[in-house]
C-alpha cells in the first residue's frame, strides 16, 4: 500500500496553485476540490466566493462542522455517498496524481473527466521536477520512508497523462494543465 491519505500536509494558507489560478478565469460555477486533503484550498474558495459555489470531497478524509468551523477528520469515503450523478462546472486536482501509482492515476484521471459538465473545466497540479523527493524506485516514481508513493512530472509528462490537455502553469515546483470537456 502506497498511502496516499499521509500526503495531505496541514497548510494555514491556500495552496501556491490555487493563488495563481485564482487570478485567471478558469475556476467558475460549481468547483469540487477533488482529493482536497485536510480541506484549506476548499475554504478559502467557501471564504471567497468568486462566482463560486465550492464542493469538497476526499477518499480519506471528511468534512464536518462544528459551530461555524469546518473540521477535515480521517475517514473513509466514497465519491458517489456525496455527489451521486452530480457534474461540476470546474473539478481541481492539486497534488492528486503525484501520490498515485499509474493504474490509479488513469482512474481518477478518468473519474474527473467523467464528473465534468459539457464545456467544464479539470485542473490538474502536480509536484514538478525542481521539487525534491528521495526513495525506493516504485512503478514511475518511488516510495518514501513515510511508504507514501510519490512522482515528479514535467508539463509534457503531465500533458501526455491526460488527453487534450493544455499547460496552464509550470513554475518549475508545481506543473498545471487543463482539460475542457466538449
Amino acid at each position: 500500500m502506497h498511502h496516499p491519505e499521509k500526503t495531505a500536509i496541514s497548510r494555514k494558507e491556500p495552496s501556491a496553485p490555487l493563488i495563481d489560478l485564482l487570478q485567471t478565469d478558469l475556476i467558475q460555477g460549481d468547483v469540487l476540490d477533488y482529493g482536497g486533503g485536510k480541506g484549506i484550498d476548499f475554504l478559502f474558495l467557501e471564504f471567497i466566493k468568486k462566482k463560486i459555489k465550492p464542493h469538497y470531497w476526499d477518499p480519506n478524509f471528511m468534512q464536518t462542522k462544528v459551530g461555524k468551523n469546518s473540521l477535515f477528520v480521517p475517514f473513509e469515503t466514497k465519491f458517489e455517498d456525496f455527489y451521486k450523478n452530480k457534474k461540476f462546472d470546474t473539478v481541481l486536482v492539486t497534488y492528486v496524481l503525484n501520490v498515485l501509482p499509474p493504474e490509479e492515476r488513469k482512474q481518477v484521471i478518468d473519474h474527473v473527466l467523467s464528473i465534468l459538465k459539457p464545456n467544464g473545466v479539470a485542473i490538474f497540479t502536480v509536484r514538478g521536477p525542481k521539487d525534491k523527493i528521495s526513495g525506493k524506485s516504485h512503478e514511475d516514481g518511488v516510495i518514501t520512508k513515510k511508504g507514501t508513493f510519490q512522482r515528479l512530472f514535467s508539463a509534457e509528462q503531465l500533458k501526455t497523462q491526460i488527453p487534450n490537455s493544455e499547460i496552464v502553469l509550470d513554475t518549475g515546483r508545481y506543473v498545471t494543465v487543463k482539460y475542457r470537456r466538449v
